[in-house]
């Protein structure tokens, strides 16, 4: 989940990634909505539960069973809808938990009157399209939205949205989007947005950990052997050598599951630093089985609940990452307890969902009372100027690319948490300031 400087890659190599990614690192225990093969929609306007009205396409199709009854709307509805596009892989988990999160958010919106554009009120309305990790398949989704269901306004949850730009942009339409590619954060875009942080952690984290292990001067990187592993070793190497610190990476092959030559190498070399990359915790395993006993690392927040379930918490003992406020119990802020609760209320228990796609949400919904319209282009003009807002990972803040020549704020960064893990149960560890995130991330991306 990324370097500024890595080279777009074709979509359908970007698609065969995310399959890999899948095997590699294992898809969730979590159900996904059930799906038809057809891409139809499934509008979630009042509650995460299978719930319709009469402004949009009727379907129960594509919304998971609930073992708790979705939150009460209010009596007095708004008295306009706001239709919003969610185009996600229903059977990925990232798509599955950004699925369930806005629901959630979109229950509890709902029930407090709706969003209020301008002084008026508006129920959120999603018309959910899953994209099957098919590049056709979003492409086609995102064409029905736009000339179909005529949405102004569009999320995503990977970086297949990059083929359906043209078709958003030449139709003005909102995007927003949780990918790392280059292609959503170029200047020929208007109205394209990497709303989901995902660049952020390698230009945060790595001035973070220099500053807080300053006797490190070495690290290994376990990385699967495609192109996104290589992207993201290009990342590594190039921000931690900013603090200086020597990064290497050691590859495995994508589909790996035995991983003890990973292990048998970090032992060997014995790096004052390891990490390992999305959610692939079972590295963490390999090195923690070899005897490695340096300083584990993350580079992504992936929840702890996961990764425990997949290396086991021994493994992960010392660890250091970024964390998302939800994590936590008590949750960490007011914006969170009221979501996990509700989660929870909704769905029979918490399974640890990745939230960073929510931040997509709050980025949108900031962005439409501060304009106080739904004129794209005056909502682009506010997400393009800086826009800060509170999301349920925290304090965030749209930020420019100078590095790829687009000086408007089309990326995103956010005020991390940090976590360790002691005892096997997660620990808050340290935070980072929002002012210091955006400056360390601007020493990363400068312009060339």
């Amino acid at each position: 989940m990324n370097n500024k400087r890595t080279t777009w890659l074709g979509i359908l190599v970007a698609t065969v990634l995310i399959v890999s990614m899948l095997v590699t690192f294992g898809c969730s225990s979590k159900s996904a909505p059930s799906t038809s093969a057809a891409p139809a929609p499934a509008t979630s306007a009042a509650a995460p539960a299978p719930s319709t009205s009469a402004a949009a396409p009727a379907t129960s199709t594509a919304a998971p069973a609930t073992s708790a009854s979705a939150p009460a709307t209010s009596a007095a509805a708004p008295a306009d809808v706001l239709k919003i596009g969610l185009v996600c892989n229903f059977s990925w988990t990232l798509g599955i938990d950004m699925i369930h999160s806005t629901r959630v958010l979109a229950a509890l919106d709902n029930a407090a009157g709706g969003w209020d554009v301008g002084g008026k009120k508006y129920k959120v309305q999603f018309i959910e399209y899953d994209t099957n990790n098919s590049q056709n398949t979003e492409t086609s989704a995102v064409n029905k939205l736009v000339f179909e269901d005529k949405v102004k306004f569009i999320m995503f949850d990977n970086n297949l949205a990059d083929a359906c730009l043209p078709v958003t942009e030449a139709n003005k339409i909102i995007a927003l989007e949780e990918t790392p590619t280059p292609p959503c954060l170029m200047p020929t875009n208007h109205y394209s947005f990497e709303a989901a942080m995902i660049n952020c952690q390698y230009a945060a984290l790595p001035a973070y950990y220099a500053q807080k292990f300053p006797s490190a001067k070495t690290l290994i990187a376990a990385l699967p052997d495609n192109q996104v592993g290589h992207a993201v070793n290009d990342m590594i190497v190039n921000n931690f050598k900013l603090y200086g610190i020597t990064a290497s990476a050691l590859y495995y092959p994508g589909t790996a599951t035995d991983l003890s030559a990973v292990g048998t190498k970090v032992k060997s070399v014995n790096p004052d630093l390891f990490c390992s990359e999305s959610n692939g915790s079972l590295p963490y395993k390999a090195v923690y089985d070899a005897g490695y006993k340096g300083q584990l690392i993350g580079v992504d927040p992936a929840p702890f609940v996961n990764s425990a379930a997949t290396s086991g918490a021994a493994a992960l003992e010392g660890e250091v990452n970024a964390a998302w406020p939800v994590e936590f119990d008590p949750a960490l802020t007011p914006l969170s307890q009221v979501f996990k609760a509700a989660y929870i209320k909704t769905y029979g228990q918490w399974d640890g969902p990745e939230i960073q796609c929510t931040s997509e949400y709050y980025c949108l919904k900031t962005a439409l009372a501060k304009a106080g319209t739904l004129d794209t282009d005056k909502v682009a003009e506010v997400i393009g100027s800086g826009l800060q807002f509170e999301a349920l990972n925290g304090t965030c803040q749209m930020v420019a690319r100078p590095d790829l020549g687009n000086t408007r704020t089309v990326d995103s960064v956010v005020a991390y948490y940090l976590k360790k893990i002691v005892n096997g149960q997660i620990t808050k560890f340290d935070t980072l300031k929002i002012e210091d995130v955006v400056a360390s991330f601007a020493k990363a991306n400068p312009a060339k």
